[in-house]
């Protein structure tokens, strides 16, 4: 038989039109598989099943309109079809749709062998999914056309041999010439190429929604810092939730991509000066905005910063950067108002008042008044800095609830105060000062007394207002001077009335003590001075136990070791509170050896034989046989005999 070159076509001179619809259904059938490729996802079994029974079942639709030729021979796109699959689908959906499809060929009828039919699918696809593995695996670079070429031969060749070994319709090789080695290979590749590309696309839109998600993600992570990129037009290209919700909160709107940024102020003046800092972004220049804005509740504050975002050189677009640093400013200011004042009572320090200096030193009616608390010191020996903390505050309460409004009071720190009162003169100033000394002395601290001493001075017009200061502080020496004797002596006795209510029986111990020093003395012929300081001696040596635990002081036994030793250490508390009596000096260091030994054992100095005072060691003996004799019950004879023979 002669062939014709062109005889292939002459389907289109019989039903022309019917033919046209049939190949168009094939290949839009080809399309559709194309485009469903990018809505699966090859590592999804799911998706795999889904997508092979989908194109398993197109088989049923594309060997139901088959390509008639006039030589009564007839071709379909199965073959194309189960290329792409196995090629491009991976071998689960390749599985499915194979198993799919044949299933659709053994129930639809179609013209020609089922057998040939089955052996061309599994053929098609098969080979094109070797062939995919192949090329991966290989170390030598081929072409994209030529892998899709050589694929596509092969399967055609064994499709034809598929044909002319099995066929049932007496089709010969010059039929399939043209169609499986000129028109199908054009077409599977074409169809190579839209699929590939289609993957590409869906890869890539899926890749960047990821990225975008996860630069979303990590931008929204992002505490306490609000990102936003608009365009040229000022529209939101991307904002964080950070951003999204301070929008929210603070102007009560919501936002969107695509969304003007100068719509969420409702000040016009506002919108103006952004409109102006982005014109200045835009022509390069970086711009920093410090702003704050309150609300009912709270005051916030924010830094902005606006930077360009470049393409090639030229500016695209702006990235904003917002800040909330309202914890940070207001660390600062409160670490600012620290600086000037005093963490203890709150009033203003010493650095205040030199900037107060400078704002007041120009008032014509104005008095100074200088306090000092007498007796700190002997507080925080005596009771503890606890206690001393708890008198500084109690007075700067009082003074600050007894001064006019337009009083301004400083704590220079210790036991020093300043007050300066407007507007009144040097008389009032002066009343005003003996009003809070007066009201002071009526309270007690731990059973001390409290006192204060003051100097009153008003500004005179020849004068800074720091010599104001200066005058008031030495008129307060001047009081001071001739009060603290007194004062020294008032809470020497309010200790010693303390003490007397926590243990009843110290009057009588005393007593007791006293008369045994006297005898010792006598005995040993000491000298009249140190016989006249052996009754403060005794009277005060015990004045250190104001500052131990009440219940340990009235203990008449200790338990162990620890409390003996806790006990002891009154002797260094009450020579630290006489010490600073001028008339107990002498008799302080006698307070802090009486339980030295004379072998060098004793607390807390461990001084040994003459070095310790002849005071403390009549007084260690005293109290000795005041224990046995009182405490102990034991007959004077017999104590004298345990001293006699522990001496």
């Amino acid at each position: 038989m002669n062939y014709n070159f062109l005889s292939i076509f002459s389907f289109l001179t019989v039903n022309t039109n019917q033919q046209i619809i049939r190949l168009i259904i094939n290949i839009i059938i080809i399309l559709f598989a194309i485009l469903l490729s990018g809505f699966f996802e090859r590592n999804k079994l799911k998706d795999n099943i889904i997508q092979g029974i989908i194109l398993g079942l197109l088989t049923g639709i594309i060997i139901n309109i088959p390509v008639m030729l006039n030589n009564g021979s007839y071709y379909d796109a199965k073959t194309i079809l189960y290329t792409l699959t196995g090629y491009f689908f991976g071998p689960m959906t390749t599985v499915i749709t194979v198993i799919v499809g044949v299933i659709v060929r053994l129930i639809v009828p179609e013209p020609g062998s089922s057998l040939v039919s089955v052996l061309t699918i599994l053929n098609s696809a098969l080979v094109a999914y070797v062939m995919s593995i192949l090329f991966k695996k290989s170390k030598i670079k081929i072409k994209k056309a030529f892998k899709y070429l050589m694929s596509v031969y092969i399967i055609n060749i064994l499709n034809i041999i598929i044909f002319l070994i099995f066929t049932t319709t007496g089709t010969k090789f010059n039929q399939l010439i043209i169609p499986y080695l000129i028109v199908f290979p054009f077409v599977t590749l074409v169809a190579c190429y839209f699929l590939s590309m289609n993957i590409n696309y869906f890869k890539v839109i899926k890749e960047n929604n990821i990225q975008s998600k996860l630069l979303k993600s990590s931008v929204d992570s992002i505490e306490k810092l609000g990102i936003v990129i608009i365009d040229k037009n000022y529209n939101y290209l991307v904002f964080n939730k950070i951003h999204e919700d301070y929008v929210k909160k603070y102007f009560k709107k919501t936002v969107s991509i695509g969304d003007n940024y100068l719509e969420i102020f409702q000040n016009r003046i506002e919108k103006i000066n952004y409109l102006e800092t982005f014109e200045n972004v835009f022509k390069g220049i970086e711009v920093f905005n410090k702003f704050s804005f309150e609300t009912e509740n709270e005051k916030i504050h924010f830094n902005q910063e606006y930077k360009a975002v470049y393409d090639n050189n030229k500016i695209i677009a702006i990235n904003i950067i917002t800040k909330d640093v309202t914890d940070e400013k207001e660390f600062e200011e409160e670490m600012l108002n620290l600086s000037y004042r005093d963490p203890l009572t709150g009033l203003y320090n010493r650095r205040s008042l030199s900037e107060q200096i400078k704002l007041m030193n120009d008032n014509k009616e104005l008095v100074v008044i200088f306090f000092d608390i007498d007796g700190l010191k002997f507080m925080n020996d005596a009771f503890g800095h606890e206690d001393g903390d708890k008198l500084i505050i109690l007075i700067s309460k009082e003074i600050k609830k007894s001064i006019p409004e337009n009083s301004v009071i400083f704590r220079l720190g210790g036991d020093e105060f300043v007050v300066m009162i407007k507007n009144i003169n040097l008389t009032e100033g002066k009343r005003i000062a003996k009003r809070i000394s007066l009201t002071l002395s009526k309270q007690k601290l731990n059973e001390i007394e409290i006192s204060v001493s003051y100097g009153v001075a008003n500004k005179l017009e020849t004068e800074d207002l720091e010599e104001t200061i200066k005058r008031a502080e030495d008129y307060m020496y001047d009081n001071k001077i001739l009060f603290s004797r007194d004062n020294h002596t008032k809470n020497i006795n309010g200790i010693l009335n303390a003490l007397l209510d926590i243990d009843l029986k110290l009057e009588q111990y005393i007593s007791n003590v006293y008369k045994y020093t006297v005898l010792i003395a006598n005995e040993i012929g000491l000298d009249e001075h140190n016989k006249k300081l052996l009754k403060p001696y005794v009277l005060l040596h015990d004045i250190g136990k104001i500052s131990i635990d009440k219940d340990l002081v009235a203990k008449e036994k200790f338990e162990n070791e620890q409390e003996v030793f806790e006990m002891k250490k009154h002797v260094e508390i009450g020579y630290r509170i006489l010490s600073r009596v001028p008339e107990y000096f002498e008799i302080a260091f006698d307070v802090l050896t009486q339980y030295e030994n004379f072998d060098g054992t004793g607390y807390p100095k461990r001084l040994k034989g003459k070095n310790i005072p002849i005071k403390a060691r009549i007084l260690r003996i005293a109290n000795y046989y005041d224990f046995k004799v009182n405490y102990q019950k034991i007959n004077e004879d017999e104590a004298l005999n345990i001293i006699k023979e522990g001496s």
